[in-house]
């Protein structure tokens, strides 16, 4: 298994996208995508 080295922010959004819900008897993302400028100041 290989270490993935991810900011706060990295592992929050693939945490994100890889949740996913059942819809009809389809699986369907919960967070189809996600724009955002974490840290910007």
């Amino acid at each position: 298994m290989k270490t993935i080295r991810l900011t706060m922010a990295q592992a929050l959004v693939r945490y994100l996208v890889n949740q996913h819900t059942m819809i009809d008897g389809k699986k369907e993302p919960l967070f189809p995508g996600v724009f955002a400028i974490f840290g910007h100041r």
